[in-house]
């Protein structure tokens, strides 16, 4: 079955709010407000044939300046070092 492009484009829609809690949630490491969100996610309206989670992620992916090196995207966060290297570069890494 499939879903038209307007009641995709609706449905999306009505996940912006989660998205922006679960963006808030995860910058500020607030583990119980991300169980939280997807407790809300599990209760929100479906749609036929669309799988809620996979379209929050797509939500998500589309709130990212896609522009912008991953080094900056993740700045925020204490992580891995070596987040300024390419794709190509970790991976050259890996196989060494």
């Amino acid at each position: 079955m499939t879903t038209p492009a307007a009641a995709l484009d609706a449905y999306a829609d009505s996940l912006v709010p989660l998205a922006a809690r679960l963006v808030g949630a995860v910058h500020t490491r607030d583990l119980a407000g991300i169980r939280r969100l997807y407790a809300d996610l599990r209760r929100h309206p479906r749609l036929p044939g669309v799988h809620p989670a996979e379209t929050l992620a797509m939500v998500c992916a589309a709130m990212v300046d896609d522009a912008r090196p991953i080094s900056d995207l993740l700045q925020w966060i204490n992580g891995p070092a070596g987040l300024d290297r390419t794709a190509a570069e970790a991976a050259e890494g890996e196989a060494a």
